[in-house]
């Protein structure tokens, strides 16, 4: 017998003997199962948003050639080479520089880049040994005395393999065509050719002296946790850059930026799911725990030492959960994730252990969130009432209650992913849809109540019992449809995404580049492009152009703390003019010009927010000896990753018309159809064709890796979603128990008992289905306003999807909750449920 003043050691020990006693009997299980459930999900959702971050870094690793470049305006110190390899990192090296090469009498402006046996590091390099020949990857670059050329010089000096280059004061000779370099990043259409040599070859070319305007790069590539301490240790130098993988190109960073997003609602989907479990739960264990307070109490125990005792039982509940829901975390991931991440991401470094810490942290919040509160209830009552089960006398939830719980899950919601407006919106929302279903479900329970009476004997013991544990029904309707509501919600954004991916890079993308048209060719290339079953082609005015002023005063790369906006506002800009908005340029602030508009520009969103500039702003652009002054009047979001022709500054025409000016267009071309490339050359020689399907094929495999790893996450938290949903139907095992047992009692046939649970649950199922599904699509349109910046689609069919899964699910586990008790004895089933 226990009594009262005992001492801390001696009410713990009874702590653990009542868990150990309570998880024996079954009594717990409910409890420990929703507990598990919850850090099993949020640990695995967690581990899996870091290594698909991972993998996603790796993929895009191979866009920059490393997992890292350190961009310099001189060599590169060999401090930073030794400090890589003293991280055990693999380091290559680079050098990028504009030079002339020349072909007897012939000149011609190139890119020149210098690289060493090492490079790539990641990615592929393409090459072919000829024009309009099957490119393959070439393990290195050139061997010293080689040089490659893309097909751009081929075309412009008449090369062919064999050929001899000076470049400098040294000849090479020509071996094979370059046909992709894995870190060319985004400047495909560089109107200079390019030219890759042996880095060893370069001095002898004597084209690297004081003033010359070379960019020297070392690559380094490893584990992740290693990069990011190699990072951390560079000093800061004037002159050097850090490039990111991820901003290797503009095409893909939308890509990447939407599927962090997805990644960061997977996390908060699986914590919600969990907050659903062990919400239902902690009804269950209140009333598991109603014989216990009071036994405790007879025997003389303080409210204090009560509570104390429950409070430790809750904890260690939570410790057990956490060791069980991290195992299986661990588990899922390790056999799962080599099957979906490549080999070389998972490579990249360890499974990180924060998730499975953070699990611990999740199930001991929402334990003693939840579940703690509706066992400090009955410490306040009377022995009496609570063996009496006085109903009136068992407060129902309080106001202070339900705060509490809400301020519970906003603790425990995924705020460390990152992107705390995406959680904000998604949390506000399906609370929003919680207490919407809600509301909707009491109405709905109180009208089935009174149709009772017009249906069939099955339907309205089904029916009454919906309608007599009405605040029941209602919570656990609400419960489920808000779990439903989850999945719907993932499975919608998943599928918005994905189809967005491939309807801004379907199949008839445009794949070929005519840049350097002339003027006076543009009618002409009209004409024949028409010709030739291609009439719709736009060709669209370019200009280069510095960027020299903001608002009067000179851009300086100093200015900038971003490498990316100092790289930006150290390159020329493709300039362009335009007197109607593109199809597929939306824009996000001003308006756009009227027709005698004058003097005004419109800028790209990103780009705007990285250089600084603003609505009204004044920019000035040195364009050949001119300078060209304008007011920036819209800001405008295009999508790059639709390889269509875009620029970040687009004028009225009166500001570029005394500007020197080609004309550039894009569209696709059949791989069969390479004639029609040979015979454009032949008719227009001065025009540079730029094929860019190998580019094509790449970020379309990267995209489809995105793809399949935004599925898993979506498989997964469906699984989640599922034990959740297992959890919310055994909350109230013990009431049907109960009514199997009276319906047995009274006589009722197993056929009829049968039918009724069947209505029960279906008719549950399917207003939690319909209600679900229905804020699935609001908070669907939400997301897609305010996080994910893409149209919504309403799609229709969501709402039979809820309903059918909502009958299924609830019907198929409600069912096989109560199984059992179909096939029991009247006085098993008493014992079991008492």
């Amino acid at each position: 017998m226990l009594e009262a003043g005992l001492p801390r050691t001696r009410l713990m020990r009874f702590a653990w003997r009542l868990l150990r006693r309570d998880l024996g009997s079954g009594r717990l299980l409910v409890m420990l199962l929703a507990a598990t459930i919850a850090v099993a999900s949020t640990a695995s959702v967690n581990l899996l948003v870091r290594r698909v971050d991972r993998a996603l870094l790796a993929e895009s690793s191979a866009l920059l050639a490393g997992d890292l470049a350190v961009v310099t305006r001189d060599p590169v110190p060999a401090e930073y080479t030794r400090r890589a390899h003293e991280f055990a990192l693999t380091t290559a090296h680079t050098v990028s520089l504009r030079s002339v090469v020349a072909v007897d009498e012939r000149l011609q402006l190139v890119q020149l880049k210098a690289v060493d046996a090492a490079y790539p590091l990641r990615g592929e390099l393409l090459t072919a040994p000829a024009p309009n020949t099957r490119a393959t990857p070439a393990a290195t670059g050139p061997a010293p005395g080689e040089v490659w050329a893309d097909a751009r010089l081929f075309q412009l000096l008449d090369l062919t393999v064999g050929s001899t280059l000076s470049i400098g004061r040294a000849d090479f000779v020509l071996t094979r065509l370059l046909a992709l370099e894995p870190d060319r990043g985004g400047d495909v259409l560089s109107l200079a050719p390019r030219v890759m040599m042996n880095i060893a070859d370069l001095p002898a070319t004597e084209l690297i002296m004081p003033g010359s305007r070379a960019t020297w790069s070392l690559l380094v590539a490893g584990p992740a946790d290693a990069i990011d301490s190699y990072r951390a240790t560079l000093p800061s130098r004037a002159g050097t850059t850090l490039v990111d993988p991820r901003e290797s190109r503009p095409e893909m960073e939308a890509a990447f930026a939407q599927a962090e997003r997805f990644l960061a609602l997977a996390a908060f989907a699986g914590v919600l799911l969990a907050t659903i479990g062990i919400a239902l739960a902690a009804g269950a264990l209140r009333e598991h725990h109603e014989r216990t307070v009071a036994i405790l109490k007879t025997f003389g125990l303080t409210r204090a030492e009560v509570g104390y005792v429950l409070g430790l039982e809750i904890l260690l509940l939570g410790l057990l959960a956490t060791l069980l829901g991290d195992t299986l975390a661990w588990l899922t991931h390790s056999l799962l994730v080599a099957r979906f991440i490549p080999g070389e991401a998972l490579a990249l470094g360890a499974m990180p252990l924060l998730p499975l810490v953070h699990g611990a942290w999740v199930a001991c919040v929402i334990l003693l969130g939840f579940a703690l509160p509706a066992l400090a209830q009955l410490t306040r009552l009377p022995v009496v009432a609570i063996l009496n089960r006085d109903r009136a006398r068992l407060p129902a939830q309080s106001r202070a209650g339900v705060a509490w719980m809400l301020g519970t899950a906003a603790l425990i919601a995924p705020w460390h992913v990152g992107d705390a407006h995406l959680v904000a919106v998604a949390f506000s929302g399906m609370m929003a849809v919680g207490l919407a279903v809600a509301a909707v479900a009491y109405a709905l329970v109180r009208i089935l109540g009174q149709l009772r009476a017009r249906t069939s004997m099955s339907w309205r013991f089904g029916l009454a019992n919906i309608a007599r544990r009405a605040r029941l029904s209602v919570v656990q309707t609400t419960a489920i449809g808000l779990g439903l509501a989850v999945i719907l919600l993932l499975g919608l954004v998943r599928e918005d995404l994905i189809g967005q991916w491939r309807d801004r890079l379907p199949p008839q993308a445009p794949n070929l580049f005519l840049i350097n048209i002339q003027p006076d060719e543009v009618a002409a290339m009209q004409d024949f492009l028409a010709a030739r079953g291609l009439p719709d082609v736009a060709f669209y005015p370019m200009v280069r152009g510095r960027l020299s002023g903001l608002n009067g005063a000179a851009i300086e790369l100093e200015d900038y703390a971003n490498p990316r906006a100092q790289r930006l506002a150290d390159r020329e800009f493709n300039l362009s003019w335009a007197t109607t908005l593109k199809a597929d340029n939306r824009l996000r602030a001003g308006r756009w010009w009227s027709p005698d508009a004058r003097n005004e520009m419109s800028v790209e969103q990103g780009i705007a927010d990285l250089l600084g500039i603003g609505l009204g702003d004044t920019l000035e652009f040195t364009v050949a000896d001119q300078t060209v002054r304008g007011q920036v009047t819209s800001l405008r979001e295009l999508e790059w990753d639709n390889f269509e022709v875009n620029f970040f500054v687009v004028t009225t025409p009166d500001l570029l018309a005394r500007s020197p000016a080609t004309y550039i267009t894009s569209f696709h071309l059949p791989p069969d159809e390479t004639a029609l490339m040979n015979e454009l050359v032949r008719s227009f020689p001065s025009v540079t064709l730029i094929d860019v399907d190998a580019l094509m094929r790449q970020v379309r495999q990267v995209m489809e890796r995105v793809a399949g790893a935004l599925g898993w996450v979506f498989g997964f938290a469906l699984a989640a979603g599922a034990l959740v949903l297992i959890a919310a139907v055994q909350a109230s095992q013990r009431e049907r128990m109960l009514d199997v047992v009276l319906l047995k009692t009274l006589g009722a046939p197993r056929r009829f008992i049968t039918q009724t649970t069947l209505v029960e649950f279906a008719v549950l199922g399917a207003v939690a289905g319909l209600l679900g599904s229905a804020g699935a699509m609001a908070t669907g349109w939400a997301l897609a306003a305010f996080v994910f910046s893409m149209p919504y689609a309403p799609h229709w069919h969501i709402p039979a999807l809820g309903v059918v899964s909502g009958m299924l699910g609830v019907t198929v586990i409600g069912c096989a909750a109560v199984w059992r008790t179909h096939r029991q004895a009247v006085m098993v089933t008493l014992r079991t449920a008492g």
